[in-house]
């Protein structure tokens, strides 16, 4: 939360955080920011770069293989068996 917020919501704030498309953008990146602990950033890394790898070897023999996001139910189910044959424990963290 941005200092000098009150700590009761204020709807004044809200709304002049939609005032121009740069301060909602601002906004989103602070919530955005907000969702993990920044310790745990390198580590969220490491998951995207895994996924984003998984995702394009389960697409790798398609003519026009689909980007990474937005995620499909067919891209889910790829990368998932490719975790699974992998020998990957835990497939919810990604």
């Amino acid at each position: 939360m941005p200092s000098g917020q009150p700590r009761r919501g204020s709807i004044g704030i809200a709304l002049r955080a939609s005032s121009s498309p740069q301060a909602l953008a601002e906004a989103v990146d602070r919530l955005v920011d907000n969702f993990h602990a920044s310790s745990t950033r390198a580590h969220r890394s490491y998951q995207l770069e895994t996924w984003r790898r998984l995702h394009l070897a389960a697409f790798v023999h398609e003519l026009e293989p689909p980007p990474v996001f937005p995620l499909t139910i067919e891209s889910i189910i790829r990368v998932a068996a490719l975790f699974k044959e992998g020998g990957f424990h835990s497939f919810d963290g990604f």
